[in-house]
């Protein structure tokens, strides 16, 4: 076989760069064209550049989007030339309600990528790759993995769940409990702060918009908001809810709001804890609904006592009169108001999940759980045990450095940067990129024993592994249900509706079972993916070929006529918890109290915020052709600062500067917007070393700036908030 070479982690005389083997004819844009699939319209999604002379046929099945955690469901209309011609989102689902995003729609053509991977790759001495067979990687890899220690397999997974079913069943199969979700490490402290308040099994809430009064949104998520999120944010507004709106940009969710409340990123728990102050001292929270409902009142109102709205304006920027006056008419609405449940907060910075806590807290106070205009909680979504088809393995816990992650979330980064070397698998996701800052990062994977990536592109950490291994795009392969959890929630499920663009790539069902049978693990892989997947949907009131065949079946809504009831908390109380001994055994304290960021932003620094854009938050989209194209048109890879600040700078739209961390310095374009706080540097998510360079301009890669900082207690990368100097270029 001929060899191919590719970059890996260093760059030999001859090499051809990981940049080199996107452009050439390495990927699958050569072979798609060579098997007459007509990606020469790839520039144009819907371009039909084959069976010219036949009438056009269609045929339609149900999609997944694997663009992000929430899974959102559509139907795919497929034209008898292998090409997605439409999608239409799920009714039903609980984050489409019939409408998708931008990163929705155009992932769902990942598998006409031209950086596809093709066939696997084995990293040579010299830092690049060549070329092997199936059954040459499948070897290979198996006599590494036969024999290991339970502690010595890491695998890592992206949200797509058949991704997570099939890695996870191969780590328990090696015997290690050890598999996690990279999207789940911005989950533990979000979630772990909610659990320390509500009990582990409330993920989040949706607000009654159609009787709100009032309702707090904290910033945009890391993966932005669904379109379910912005749907209801706009039917509130239409029937008069006041929106608030506090976060260092005015994005496209502030537009929205009534009022826009700057806020140093990082710093949204001083707003809280200052709201929660005055609610106490004006005696205007829920003074029945608290003493009935909740434990632990009285240490917290203790604790809340240092946190003024005067201490708070010195601490996240917003005056103190208008943190007061917003206390004032969340207490006036109650229990018709809300703070949401999804935000820029709980996601990659150092107060993460206090500040999580002290949402559901703040929502306790106003006594607006399970309120008629308040925060309907959100049902889980789970599946059926799998019985006999279940492989016995070590219990997933969280690791030392985040005991209040909940049970199977978080501990990518803790795990893959502490002192002990293992073999890490990884599966559709790209940990060097969101993990705690591409140094650490690319440390972690030299010292691992075996590194193994299994991806439909060359991710960062694909250019870092020992394999790569080329997996099926979305829409080739049938998945296993995704479980959405919400006031209705709901199961969906991907079905295969296109052939393979890249005709070696395999399923990651097969994938995985090739592994298994190479490291001589027998009998985990027997059954087929259309078995477990009816085990999992037992009690679901759906056949596994109903599913397919509408895209999602929902359980009944609970948000309409239950108002007032409200579920069993699985706190140790049984009620909803204002302090946690859990916390304070953490190293934090048993009530929120503040947790000091650094001040990020003095003597002519910025407070670099990481922040996801409408159509990308991370590598994949990036590297879509589709957001790709979004992003050049919008000058996505720019670094934004207020134009109050760049006029006192001295800059303009569309200088060349030099932005500079603790880490490292890079070279890139400034953008200037009247939507982003003072002293704020808006640092785009999800470009890597290469994507970064694929447009008219040099992008800025987050992960090259920001540390590598663990969160105390939730154990989450700190990896949306870093301190940066911005200078102009020359001077």
């Amino acid at each position: 076989m001929t060899s191919t070479v590719t970059e890996r982690n260093t760059m030999s005389e001859n090499a051809i760069t990981r940049r080199g083997f996107l452009a050439g004819g390495t990927g699958v844009a050569a072979v798609a064209v060579a098997g007459g699939l007509g990606l020469t319209g790839c520039s144009e999604p819907y371009t039909v550049s084959d069976h010219k002379d036949e009438e056009p046929t269609y045929r339609q099945g149900s999609g997944v989007c694997a663009a992000c955690p929430r899974l959102c469901a559509y139907t795919a209309y497929i034209r008898n030339n292998n090409r997605v011609t439409k999608l239409i989102a799920s009714a039903g689902h609980p984050s489409t309600m019939g409408k998708l995003c931008a990163r929705g729609y155009a992932f769902s053509r990942s598998a006409y990528a031209p950086d596809r991977l093709t066939e696997p790759l084995r990293a040579k001495s010299d830092g690049t790759f060549e070329q092997i067979d199936w059954a040459t990687a499948f070897n290979e890899i198996g006599a590494k993995l036969a024999g290991v220690d339970a502690d010595g397999v890491l695998v890592v997974h992206g949200s797509e769940p058949t991704q997570a079913f099939y890695a996870t069943r191969l780590a328990n199969a090696l015997g290690s409990g050890a598999s996690y979700g990279i999207e789940t490490d911005y989950e533990p402290s979000r979630l772990g702060g909610y659990a320390q308040v509500l009990g582990e099994g409330i993920t989040g809430w949706d607000v009654d918009v159609r009787n709100c009064r009032a309702l707090l949104v904290l910033g945009t998520p890391a993966r932005g908001f669904s379109p379910a999120q912005l749907k209801r944010l706009t039917a509130a507004k239409e029937a008069g809810c006041q929106i608030v709106y506090a976060g260092p940009v005015r994005d496209g969710v502030g537009s929205h709001a009534d009022w826009w409340l700057p806020v140093v990123p990082g710093h949204e728990l001083a707003l809280l804890l200052a709201i929660a102050n005055r609610l106490i001292d004006g005696k205007a929270y829920d003074e029945g609904f608290v003493r009935d409902h909740a434990e632990g009142f009285d240490d917290f109102k203790k604790a809340m006592e240092p946190y003024t709205p005067a201490w708070a304006e010195a601490t996240c920027g917003i005056p103190a009169t208008d943190i007061a006056h917003l206390a004032q008419v969340l207490a006036d609405a109650r229990p018709a108001c809300a703070i949401a449940s999804q935000g820029g907060f709980g996601q990659g910075m150092a107060a993460s999940g206090e500040t999580a806590r002290m949402v559901a807290a703040v929502n306790t106070l106003l006594g607006c759980w399970n309120q008629k205009g308040g925060a309907q909680l959100w049902r889980a979504a789970k599946p059926a045990d799998l019985g006999d088809l279940a492989v016995d393995a070590p219990q997933t816990k969280a690791p030392d450095a985040a005991p209040l992650a909940p049970a199977g979330l978080g501990g990518v980064t803790a795990l893959l940067t502490d002192d002990k070397a293992r073999d890490v698998l990884v599966f559709g996701c790209d940990p060097a990129i969101d993990g705690r800052g591409l140094g650490k990062m690319r440390a972690a994977f030299k010292k691992a024993g075996l590194v193994v990536a299994v991806d439909w592109r060359m991710s960062e950490t694909a250019s870092m592994a020992d394999y790569v291994l080329p997996c099926c795009a979305q829409l080739e392969y049938d998945g296993m249900p995704a479980f959405t959890d919400g006031t209705a929630p709901a199961v969906s499920i991907s079905s295969k509706m296109i052939d393979p663009v890249a005709p070696d790539a395999k399923p990651v069902d097969e994938i995985c079972a090739g592994i298994a049978a190479a490291a001589g693990v027998t009998g985990a892989f027997d059954h087929t993916l259309a078995d477990f997947a009816t085990a999992e949907l037992d009690g679901w009131d759906t056949s596994l070929d109903n599913l397919r065949s509408v895209a999602t079946v929902s359980a009944a809504n609970t948000s309409d006529g239950g108002f007032g009831t409200l579920p069993a908390f699985a706190t140790p109380s049984g009620k909803i918890q204002l302090t946690s001994s859990a916390c304070a055994d953490a190293g934090l304290s048993a009530a929120p109290q503040w947790v000091g960021t650094g001040d990020v932003v003095n003597g002519g620094s910025f407070a670099g915020y990481v922040a996801a854009l409408p159509y990308q938050t991370c590598g994949a989209d990036a590297a879509t052709p589709g957001l790709a194209r979004i992003g050049d048109t919008y000058l996505a890879g720019r670094v934004v600062i207020s134009a109050a600040t760049a006029s006192e700078l001295g800059m303009s739209d569309g200088d060349e500067v030099t932005i500079s961390s603790a880490t490292e310095s890079q070279r890139v374009v400034l953008g200037v917007s009247d939507h982003v706080m003072p002293g704020v540097a808006v640092i785009p998510a999800g470009f890597d070393t290469v994507t970064a360079q694929n447009g008219g301009e040099t992008r800025v890669v987050a992960a090259r700036l920001v540390g590598d900082d663990i969160e105390t207690g939730y154990g989450s990368p700190v990896n949306r908030v870093v301190k940066v100097s911005i200078q102009k270029a020359g001077a």
